[in-house]
């Protein structure tokens, strides 16, 4: 009986009408696009991988490259399976999953996961390179890769021209990409953030303020400055890197990448023992994990 609706009804009436501004960002249950985007993705290197998986054959030509000579390999190529019509339907639906994931992703107008997507390529594309077995493959990698860097830099140089904004007008994400820059006030906060933190890291640099206090560090050393900027207070470091760091100190940073460089020693173990079968899947999972990592510096779990 003292609950008082009338801010309740004010908001959603703000977000359901368009001077309001609804959001142009997919959002899903749990809430921020940024969940989206990640999710999606994990999910499309996933089945990519499980696609590539199901395309080569696991034959007793398919040996390790670490007891086999590259010219062998070389002169073998990829080996493909003829696919049964079960896994015919399987492969129609992990490209179907990629290609709705990617348009997912692109919907979230999440530029954070956009960055773990490009690392995602380039992780998988470079250490194909390096340990992987099927030519075929090696050859799309390499001309991915060259592609993608071309792509970056042509997307640098016409970022701000007029053809780019006109198209930025019908793309949430690509909006954001043009966005991008000293006046953008998502970065201008991700920066006081991560400034903030550092400080915060630095007054407790052993054991950090305590698991989910980044917020108590961050109103500690608070400027008027940073209030001026619009970004007055940040309950996550969106940075996970600087949260580790803030809030559990040295300690916590040092055991947190113990995870990650456990895996990565992992992951390049068993590629460079693995068949091409196998091996595709695992550097897959792999650049998945890149990507994940990539994005949280600009985000948070």
């Amino acid at each position: 009986e003292h609950f008082d609706f009338a801010p309740v009804v004010d908001r959603i009436h703000y977000l359901s009408t368009p001077e309001g501004g609804p959001s142009t960002r997919l959002e899903i249950t749990l809430g921020n696009p940024t969940y989206v985007g990640v999710y999606y993705l994990v999910n499309v290197t996933i089945a990519l991988g499980l696609l590539g998986h199901s395309l080569l054959r696991p034959d007793r030509q398919s040996t390790p490259r670490a007891v086999r000579s590259r010219r062998r390999r070389s002169a073998r190529g990829m080996q493909h399976r003829p696919a049964t019509e079960f896994e015919t339907w399987w492969r129609v639906f992990w490209v179907a999953v990629a290609l709705l994931g990617l348009w997912m992703l692109f919907l979230s107008g999440t530029r954070g996961a956009l960055a773990g997507l490009v690392v995602t390529v380039m992780a998988f594309s470079a250490a194909y390179l390096l340990w992987g077995d099927a030519q075929t493959v090696r050859r799309g990698c390499l001309a991915v890769l060259g592609s993608l860097l071309g792509l970056i830099l042509v997307v640098g140089l016409v970022r701000e021209t007029e053809p780019v904004r006109a198209l930025a007008e019908h793309s949430v994400l690509l909006d954001r990409i043009v966005q991008t820059g000293a006046s953008d006030d998502s970065l201008r906060g991700r920066v006081d953030s991560a400034t903030l933190g550092l400080r915060g890291f630095l007054a407790r640099p052993v054991v950090g303020w305590g698991p989910e206090n980044f917020t108590v560090a961050y109103d500690r050393y608070l400027t008027g400055d940073i209030v001026g900027a619009g970004t007055a207070s940040f309950d996550q470091a969106h940075n996970k890197v600087i949260e580790e760091l803030t809030t559990k100190g040295a300690l916590g940073f040092l055991a947190y990448m113990a995870i990650w460089l456990y895996m990565l020693k992992t992951v390049v173990q068993r590629a460079r023992l693995q068949s091409p079968h196998d091996q595709i899947f695992t550097l897959a999972i792999g650049a998945a994990l890149a990507g994940y990592f990539v994005q949280n510096l600009f985000l948070f779990d």
